[in-house]
């Protein structure tokens, strides 16, 4: 009888020892031969922190402008010289420059061979036109050259001289004064209508 119940737990010791390696619970190793080894992976993938991402570029418009004002401490007036590069991307640019130096951008249409433009540029050293055009930047186009290429500006010319004001995108925002709003080109006429144009009424 110990004899029977000797041999029923020496078999159930092994049936249990049996089942422990062939329930899937216990965890195997699998051991390499010295001529195997272990794939890489099919792919890595790699992500940037985004603290490194960079935004794109902003293309560089190539122009040639120079600086004509007589009061550069007061206000800006911009000649752009004829070339290769859109109105509108110079005028975004140029709008830039005047956001940094805090003065509001306006364009105007000119051309060498007219007299109240001529009578305007010869005059803006005179303290009325400097006091009219305080804290502005002017960008100057003229008709001849960039006339031709106001596609898409929303600008057009309907006389010269003609002031447009801009917006901070470079676009008109609708308000313009020309030659028409003074009589004779001299800076007591010219200044007062230009100031209060300037000034926003």
């Amino acid at each position: 009888m110990t004899k029977n119940f000797s041999g029923i737990n020496i078999m159930l010791a092994l049936l249990c020892i049996i089942m422990a390696g062939c329930n899937g619970n216990s965890p195997t190793t699998t051991q390499l031969s010295a001529t195997e080894t272990l794939s890489a992976p099919a792919a890595t993938i790699e992500y940037a922190p985004i603290s490194t991402l960079k935004p794109a570029a902003t293309p560089v418009v190539d122009y040639l402008w120079v600086d004509e004002s007589p009061a550069p401490d007061t206000f800006s007036v911009i000649k752009i010289e004829p070339g290769p590069a859109k109105v509108k991307d110079i005028l975004k640019a140029e709008v830039q420059k005047a956001a940094a130096l805090g003065r509001q951008p306006y364009v105007e249409f000119y051309a060498d061979w007219c007299p109240p433009c001529n009578a305007i540029k010869d005059s803006l050293g005179d303290p009325r036109m400097v006091d009219a055009f305080a804290g502005t930047y002017i960008i100057k186009l003229d008709t001849d050259d960039w006339g031709e290429k106001l596609s898409g500006t929303g600008l057009y010319i309907p006389a010269i001289p003609a002031f447009y004001e801009l917006d901070a995108s470079g676009k008109p925002t609708g308000r313009m004064i020309t030659g028409a709003a003074w009589g004779e080109d001299v800076p007591a006429n010219i200044a007062p209508p230009m100031k209060t144009f300037f000034q926003g009424n």
